[in-house]
């Protein structure tokens, strides 16, 4: 790295005509802000880092050895790709950055260079500008700053390094990257928001899941960085193309590649790992990960989704989840879904290679396609970290797939031209919105439109619980029936299914297929029908006591009735929310009996402001995926709710408090040091717990930070209202 300096530089050799860098200000509160990058964690406490957007300037004050000379000194910034064995010129991983004033620095605005400025001197202090390009690559940079005379006799010069990386984001906010939203509402939602709906379920009864994203959440950035340099080696130039970025992201993110992040599991055993539907959030898996450096047990579709949000998000590329429900798998490439039924309606487990998903869940990330022709194709791109069903079928199989399409006497076409087909009219479902616990029917309708012919029909209804891939059917319960149809009425046939027949089947995302074959004997006609429903989970309901504001204790209860006819054993409630580092593992002590309520309660105190989300999950030995959300509004608390949250501070509100001059409003005092006094504490308790916009009764002024300034005057302006 050294090589790449024009002039040898001594990092600790001394001279009294060369200025040396003494320590670097990162400004974090002021760059973060101005970022939207100051909920990061690693920006705060004892040791933080100072994380910015490319495209967009942030400011350092520098402390020298003396004060900065314009006509003697040369100050230049080098700016080196974290962990480069190679730092070059050519490919962007090294710069160069000299510092100048703004008049002869403005042409580098929006250009693809570095650019510095010196902002103004005092002393000792030096006030500078520094802008990433906005095409820059993004991950952790090392900032040196070399000084040297500008005497072109001397050649001597001292670096400084700074201990800590500086991150570099891609920046939606910049015009020119090309990840640049400009509605400001997505942008919001696609890029700061940290938690958001992850839709599961089926086509007829959607399930929204609450996902944390935690994409500021300690060691979440440095995790989404290692995936860019460490797993699958993207090259440090490659990291400034948003294209390359998502579709490196989008492979890593799944074991299967380069020992990726999460090992997906598609059955019914997750010892040693967690479940899928287990996970409430992406921090804790990327955590693990990143502590680890081990693929984290078990993730399916969503989940995979999920983690790929919150490090997009993370690097600053917009990005959402997006479901599609009855998703179709070809497994043979044919642009088909085939699936095949014997004449009792079962499949055919050897030939129903292709699937249909109940649903599935990829990503869409935001970026302009200049890689492409011209043409509509920037905006949202689809990548899917999911990994991908191989083709493992024989010729052998698909000769018999063949074989049986041949055999089947162009069924469909039977179907569609068969002439008696005007007469009979089906009519298949069941009623939704079931509870799991609770029975179910299903139910097949068949009318005869024909006044004066009466049908005979052959009836064969079948209940399987299937994983939301369809794979892994197990048959619950199967019925057939013979059916007359006289002219011109209906029939109906129903097949009930209690809980005692599907308790011990259900799979994990509590998902049924129901099928009806019917023939009427008349004809060559034959009716088929399926579909997918889910019984649902209840829903765990969250309460707080108060409203939700930064640094304030929260109390907030969390909890549902047990719909089972039996009772919960072993049950726990994972919970994630605002201020919570990791997710709070509750669990229940007692069993939950059958209609019983399993609640918890517990604290959390935010620490920013902003949308925010508590999530519950729930499981139990009979009972999982029962969750529930609450969304907050958290703010930052008033003068009042900030000193009411300890007893001296209490006092000092009160003493703060001035007596309402106007007589004619009962209850207040005309003792200067305010309602305390003449009240007491009591009294002053219920003026703070009353105290809010609609019970303002009129200005006061006050003394900003204690009676102790009452000499100096300085007067801020609060509400106060009647006890």
């Amino acid at each position: 790295m050294r090589a790449v300096l024009p002039v040898p530089f001594f990092p600790d050799g001394k001279s009294d005509s060369i200025v040396q860098v003494q320590g670097v200000n990162l400004r974090l509160a002021d760059n973060t802000q101005r970022h939207r990058t100051d909920d990061y964690e690693m920006t705060k406490g004892d040791d933080p880092v100072l994380v910015v957007r490319r495209g967009e300037p942030f400011k350092l004050t520098l402390e020298l050895s003396r004060q900065y000379n314009v006509d003697r000194d040369a100050l230049a910034f080098v700016f080196t790709v974290r962990g480069e064995e190679a730092p070059s010129y050519t490919k962007n991983t090294v710069a160069v950055v000299p510092l100048g004033f703004r008049s002869s620095n403005e042409a580098f605005r929006g250009t693809s260079s570095w650019n510095a400025v010196v902002l103004s001197s005092r002393d000792t202090f030096l006030d500078v500008e520094i802008t990433p390009p906005p095409n820059v690559i993004v991950g952790d940079w090392i900032m040196d700053i070399d000084s040297k005379s500008r005497s072109e006799n001397d050649n001597t010069g001292f670096r400084y390094t700074h201990k800590d990386p500086i991150y570099i984001l891609f920046n939606p906010w910049c015009r020119g990257d090309t990840v640049y939203m400009d509605d400001t509402k997505m942008r919001y939602e696609c890029v700061l928001m940290e938690s958001g709906l992850i839709w599961r379920g089926s086509h007829s009864r959607l399930r929204p899941t609450v996902w944390s994203y935690g994409q500021f959440e300690k060691h979440v950035l440095e995790c989404a960085v290692y995936l860019l340099r460490r797993v699958g080696r993207l090259p440090s130039p490659s990291c400034s193309d948003p294209v390359k970025v998502v579709r490196h992201i989008s492979a890593v993110v799944n074991s299967p590649n380069d020992e990726g992040v999460v090992e997906g599991n598609w059955t019914e055993k997750f010892s040693g790992g967690t479940a899928p539907t287990g996970w409430t959030g992406s921090a804790s898996i990327l955590q693990q990960f990143y502590k680890t450096k081990k693929p984290v047990k078990y993730g399916q579709c969503w989940v995979f989704a999920g983690v790929t949000t919150t490090v997009l998000r993370a690097l600053g590329i917009p990005s959402r989840p997006v479901t599609n429900y009855y998703s179709a798998h070809d497994t043979h490439s044919s642009l088909t879904v085939d699936q095949f039924y014997d004449d009792n309606g079962e499949p055919i487990e050897k030939l129903n290679k292709d699937s249909i998903w109940n649903f599935h869940v990829w990503n869409e990330a935001w970026m302009m396609r200049p890689d492409l022709e011209p043409g509509d194709y920037s905006g949202w791109q689809a990548i899917d970290s999911t990994p991908q069903e191989a083709s493992d079928d024989t010729k052998e199989e698909r000769d018999t797939m063949l074989k049986a399409l041949r055999k089947c006497n162009h069924a469909y076409s039977r179907y569609y031209l068969n002439d008696e087909l005007e007469d009979i009219s089906f009519d298949f479902g069941l009623i939704d919105d079931i509870v799991i616990g609770s029975p179910f029917t299903v139910k097949l309708s068949a009318r005869n439109k024909n006044p004066t012919k009466e049908y005979h029909a052959h009836v064969i209804m079948r209940v399987e619980t299937t994983h939301y891939t369809g794979n892994n059917r197990k048959l619950v319960k199967t019925d057939q029936f013979d059916v007359t149809i006289k002219p011109n009425s209906r029939e109906e046939v129903g097949l009930e299914v209690t809980y005692q027949d599907y308790e011990k089947l259900l799979l994990d995302q509590a998902i049924f297929n129901i099928a009806t074959m019917a023939t009427i004997k008349e004809s060559k006609f034959d009716f088929f029908a399926q579909d997918d429903f889910r019984v649902r989970m209840p829903d765990v309901k969250i309460e707080t006591d108060s409203d939700a504001l930064v640094g304030k204790q929260l109390h907030v209860k969390a909890g549902f009735r047990n719909p089972l006819p039996k009772p919960l054993t072993k049950g726990v409630f994972v919970i994630e929310g605002p201020g919570l580092a990791v997710p709070l593992r509750l669990p229940v002590k007692q069993k939950v009996p059958a209609g019983g309520e399993a609640k918890v309660s517990f604290y959390l105190t935010p620490k920013t402001a902003g949308p925010k989300a508590i999530i519950a999950k729930f499981s139990s030995k009979e009972l999982s995926d029962v969750d529930g959300f609450k969304s907050l509004d958290v703010r930052e608390a008033s003068f009042l709710e900030s000193a009411n949250q300890s007893s001296e501070g209490f006092r000092l509100a009160c003493d703060l408090l001035w007596v309402d001059p106007d007589k004619d409003i009962h209850g207040w005092g005309e003792n200067d040091r305010g309602v305390y006094f003449p009240f007491g504490p009591y009294a002053v308790f219920k003026f703070l717990k009353k105290n809010d916009r609609n019970l303002i009764s009129r200005a006061h002024q006050v003394v900003e930070g204690g009676y102790e300034f009452f000499g100096k005057h300085e007067l801020v302006t609060l509400f106060s209202t009647p006890n």
